[in-house]
């Protein structure tokens, strides 16, 4: 079984379906690809991290996330030694650099709300040249996991944390992220201790990481005062992820609809991303998926091939925003093309059943055929938890009325509400 038929396969019958759901968010903010790093050896560790690590704190899986080999190929730091003045060779900055813009703290300073502070009008760095060159001087020394060694680098493995070689270490002065001062003579734990310490704790990390986890749990473009309430939750319990999740979920911000009788709120939810569209969708009609299944194909042509991001940005930037301004990363991931696609996908799976790769029962839907009105309120149940509009109701019944036999009545109805934009924006 390939991995990504394996990822699947899990995520349609793992009993832990919240853990994999945040570990797969935290895939989106701690990125590897296999465009570099390859697949499955190098990418089936990491991925374990991050299921193990994903009601943890923060701190460990910045930690286990850094030392990762996976990661260390990366973003380069694996192997990454001192400086070296007769080869004329420095450290690469790659990781250091991408662990503050990407991992933690973004590239400007922000309030405890997420909203940006200012300088003169311009965003205030959090960071500069200097740092970056400080936090990779910082990083150097680690290698492959394997044997204890004094000198040169093991060969290549993932089967563990990488291990530090202190003579590739740079154990000079650094001044790191918020200015803390590293003194000489401290050996590559002790730096690398320091800068997660830094970078934990940072003013910044709380409402990073807050809008991060909500964009990918909850929706795109969530109010100050919800990034500001989970923020707290992540200072006051020192980064533990299970409580800040917990509190993102349960936030009223997120449960806005919960009540029936809350309409969806027009710039409200997110874009179900392609992956999240197909597994949402297979879960709606309870499929059952073969264990070498072609899945991954399906969300490949709607723009997002599993554990294949185009850069370490992820599959699509967190800070996409539409023509009108308002913030909505998934939307990059949608283009005239890949919405044809996504309605194509939705006929793949109720009407060929992947040919053959999924397996679903229509019956409870083709009972209640003969009484469209019927057919439509439990369809309506399935996908939207009984918040379809009543217009939208109106003219899905007419539309499956015409139809001549039930099994088609059922197929035409789910792909009218699949392919309706109110399911493709999950609220």
């Amino acid at each position: 079984m390939n991995q990504q038929s394996e990822f699947f396969v899990h995520a349609m019958n793992g009993p832990d379906q919240l853990r994999q759901r945040v570990a797969f968010a935290l895939s989106q903010i701690f990125v590897v690809s296999g465009l570099k790093t390859g697949e499955p050896r190098q990418m089936v560790p990491y991925q374990n991290i991050l299921l193990q690590d994903a009601f943890g704190t923060y701190l460990n899986a910045l930690r286990d996330v850094t030392l990762s080999p996976t990661q260390g190929v990366y973003l380069d730091m694996v192997n990454n030694d001192k400086a070296d003045a007769t080869a004329g060779t420095a450290p690469n900055e790659n990781y250091g650099r991408e662990v503050m813009q990407l991992f933690s703290i973004g590239t400007a300073l922000l309030n405890p709300d997420g909203s940006t502070q200012l300088t003169g009008g311009q965003p205030t760095p959090s960071y500069d040249q200097t740092t970056i060159t400080n936090m990779a001087r910082a990083l150097t020394g680690w290698t492959f996991p394997g044997r204890a060694i004094t000198h040169g680098h093991n060969p290549e493995n993932y089967t563990g944390p990488m291990i530090a070689v202190e003579i590739n270490h740079d154990e000079g002065v650094k001044t790191i992220v918020g200015g803390k001062n590293l003194p000489a003579g401290q050996n590559a734990q002790q730096d690398l201790d320091a800068v997660l310490q830094a970078l934990a704790t940072h003013q910044n990390t709380a409402p990073f990481i807050a809008l991060r986890l909500i964009e990918h749990l909850v929706m795109s473009n969530p109010s100050p005062a919800y990034i500001g309430r989970i923020s707290q939750v992540f200072i006051s319990t020192q980064g533990d992820l299970s409580q800040v999740v917990r509190a993102l979920l349960l936030d009223p911000e997120a449960r806005q609809g919960d009540d029936p009788g809350n309409p969806p709120q027009p710039n409200g939810g997110h874009l179900r991303e392609p992956l999240l569209f197909v597994l949402n969708m297979m879960r709606n009609i309870n499929a059952t998926v073969v264990t070498n299944n072609p899945i991954e194909g399906l969300a490949a042509d709607m723009g997002q091939t599993l554990f294949y991001s185009p850069s370490v940005f992820n599959y699509y930037s967190p800070l996409y925003r539409l023509s009108s301004g308002q913030l909505a990363p998934e939307f990059q991931t949608l283009s005239s093309a890949t919405a044809l696609v996504r309605a194509n996908v939705v006929q793949d799976l109720i009407a060929r059943n992947l040919d053959g790769d999924i397996h679903w029962n229509m019956g409870p839907f083709t009972q209640l055929a003969s009484s469209p009105p019927d057919l439509v309120n439990a369809i309506d149940n399935a996908f939207m938890f009984g918040r379809m509009p009543a217009a939208l109701k109106s003219e899905i019944t007419a539309a499956i009325n015409v139809a001549t036999n039930n099994a088609d009545r059922v197929r035409n109805a789910i792909y009218l509400i699949a392919t309706s934009s109110l399911y493709q924006v999950e609220h």
